[in-house]
């Protein structure tokens, strides 16, 4: 009958209104810190427990998945070390106690050979004391190979060598351009057939300078701004949010790393079970390498993070910082490079 029929829609429309109440208040009512990460595509993001705050032994956590609708997805999570998993990028991030909600966006384009880094909470140092960046950027997988900045320095050769100059630069050589280096000097034909060399040699200011170009020669509209990721920006490429001593974890036996006994730099991606938690290849063991800061204030000296394979094993933990002068050029002292989304 066409009345009785009405009253079982109603009733069942009530019933599952009275469910979506019940569910919406008992997930309101679950401890922990609400998750959110807006993401375009089919693909569903995965979280994954890493540590907890307290052991970081991989023990097992909780999660609770409150919703997963359109381009939204939302987890009620324990306080503890956790990583998203989507589009093959792993995105390690830190749940405290009494966390506020935590809301990502993910970004749609991502520059080719990097990952992202979304903003949040790590753990520094040795003892393991919270810092915390505060924007979305883009970490390079590997190194600045030699291949890549012999192109920099043909575009150097064939037009005005002060454009890509840096105002450090011209403060610190207001009278003369010193110049970035010769194509020659960086032996490509040296290298064996597939394998790309990072790029040793290079002066702090020959760094900045390659960002600068690496940023111009992008097709328009531009979207990224490419520079050196400054010291902090680094550790946490290199170490995760759980306070980790190597890259790879805490396992002293895996260091099976170059150390004084093989005196040459590898492949930027090889060994690639020793990566960061991002998937970042060599952030210890083949080169050091630059960062943004200055470690004096008259800015001569530059802080150098990661030990190259000149250095023994047990001193590649990842948090120690050296600074030299922003002039050297040393063979086992390169760069990588970070990118942030232009306006």
């Amino acid at each position: 009958m066409p009345g009785l029929r009405v009253n079982r829609i109603l009733v069942t429309a009530c019933v599952a209104l009275a469910l979506t109440l019940a569910w919406v208040i008992w997930s309101a009512r679950i401890p922990g810190t609400l998750f959110e990460v807006a993401a375009a595509g089919k693909e569903d993001p995965r979280v994954v427990f890493v540590a907890a705050l307290t052991h970081p032994d991989g023990r097992s956590g909780s999660e609770v998945v409150v919703e997963s609708t359109g381009r939204l997805r939302s987890w009620r999570l324990t306080p503890g070390h956790w990583r998203l998993e989507f589009r093959g990028y792993r995105m390690p991030f830190l749940v405290r106690r009494d966390e506020p909600d935590i809301t990502w966006n993910l970004p749609l384009e991502v520059p080719a050979g990097f990952v992202p880094v979304p903003p949040g909470p790590f753990l520094v140092g040795p003892r393991g004391r919270v810092e915390e960046t505060n924007e979305l950027f883009f970490a390079a997988r590997h190194e600045v190979t030699r291949g890549e900045f012999a192109k920099f320095l043909e575009d150097v050769a064939r037009g005005d060598p002060d454009t890509w100059r840096s105002e450090e630069e011209r403060a610190a050589y207001p009278d003369e351009n010193p110049g970035y280096g010769r194509v020659q000097d960086l032996a490509l034909h040296q290298q064996a057939e597939g394998v790309r060399l990072p790029v040793g040699g290079v002066s702090w200011y020959a760094a900045v300078a390659y960002c600068r170009w690496r940023t111009e020669i992008q097709p328009e509209p531009r979207r990224f701004r490419f520079r050196l990721p400054t010291r902090l920006e680094w550790e946490k490429m290199a170490r995760g949010t759980d306070g980790r001593v190597w890259p790879w974890g805490n396992d002293a036996r895996r260091l099976r790393v170059h150390t004084t006994n093989s005196p040459a730099p590898v492949d930027v991606e090889s060994s690639a079970d020793l990566a960061s938690p991002y998937g970042l290849f060599h952030m210890q063991s083949n080169l050091a390498e630059w960062t943004a800061d200055a470690h004096d204030a008259a800015a001569i000296r530059r802080v150098v993070m990661g030990r190259s394979w000149s250095r023994h094993a047990n001193a590649l933990r990842v948090f120690g910082a050296e600074s030299e002068p922003a002039s050297l050029r040393t063979p086992d002292l390169g760069f990588r490079l970070v990118a942030d989304l232009l306006p």
